[in-house]
């Protein structure tokens, strides 16, 4: 793990920690070819074929109490399971509160879209 990443996670309250732990690995456990990192700017970890912002169509955005999964594509992504939460002309987020949420098969799907 790139030490940006691992301080940006670790300056976070222990729940948050184990969320992100277990996002980030269901990330890049689904999608192998995705480069992490951290961006200082947006204060977020960002997932894909570069260290280029037009480059990854996933991120993750951690906050007080929990995090979010961002989609940059999110609208023009399928979402069955009505997971997709926001109102920007393109991105989308899945607001993931409690560690079981990341075992719910629908972030895989959305992950695999989004590549």
């Amino acid at each position: 793990m790139d030490e940006q990443v691992r301080a940006y996670i670790e300056s976070h309250s222990a729940s948050v920690q184990e969320i992100a732990l277990r996002l980030r690995e269901l990330v890049l456990t689904t999608v192998p070819s995705f480069e992490e990192y951290y961006h200082a700017g947006y204060k977020m970890i960002f997932y894909g074929t570069g260290r280029k912002i037009q480059d990854a169509p996933l991120y993750i955005s951690l906050q007080t109490n929990d995090l979010n999964l961002g989609l940059v594509h999110g609208t023009q992504l399928p979402d069955p399971t009505h997971k997709l939460r926001g109102t920007g002309k393109t991105n989308r987020h899945v607001k993931i509160t409690k560690p079981e949420d990341v075992d719910d098969p629908a972030l895989v799907e959305l992950i695999k879209a989004a590549k």
